[in-house]
């Protein structure tokens, strides 16, 4: 039985050559070594790989301020729509991409009562652009470091 299973893991094997192309094709390099630590890698991957992506997607959040704790002292109410999150991280060049963004935002006077305008504040973003977009990269692609 063991004869049979060693027999089928040889029918598994790539020549030199076959390797060879298999790692090029990858992006492997079997004798890099880590930097500043004469130990070779055991997997080495392209610089546009992203070890993770991470999205975070909120329709809408409301915070009230308030005077006290009881319900009628409230003073106002900020709502925001459309934040989103996105964090990439790229471990062979140890760069970081943060991305940011809000659609529509809007705060209200729940403090002056028989007030004609409760809505202090309203911006809202169009098709095309966010209200609010932030992106910062730490060592990004297309830079020398």
């Amino acid at each position: 039985n063991n004869n049979e299973e060693e027999e089928e893991d040889d029918s598994f094997m790539l020549s030199n050559n076959q390797r060879k192309f298999f790692y090029k094709a990858i992006g492997y390099k079997e004798e890099e070594e880590k930097e500043g630590e004469g130990q070779p890698h055991l997997f080495s991957a392209p610089i546009e790989y992203v070890a993770f992506n991470i999205n975070v997607a909120i329709d809408g959040v409301k915070f009230i301020l308030s005077g006290n704790r009881s319900k009628d002292d409230h003073i106002a109410e900020l709502d925001a729509q459309g934040l989103t999150t996105n964090v990439l991280f790229r471990p062979t060049t140890k760069s970081i991409s943060v991305t940011a963004g809000l659609d529509d935002l809007k705060l209200f006077d729940l403090y002056t009562k028989n007030t004609k305008c409760k809505e202090l504040i309203s911006s809202t973003s169009n098709i095309d652009r966010k209200l609010f977009h932030l992106q910062f990269d730490v060592k990004p692609l297309d830079s020398d470091s």
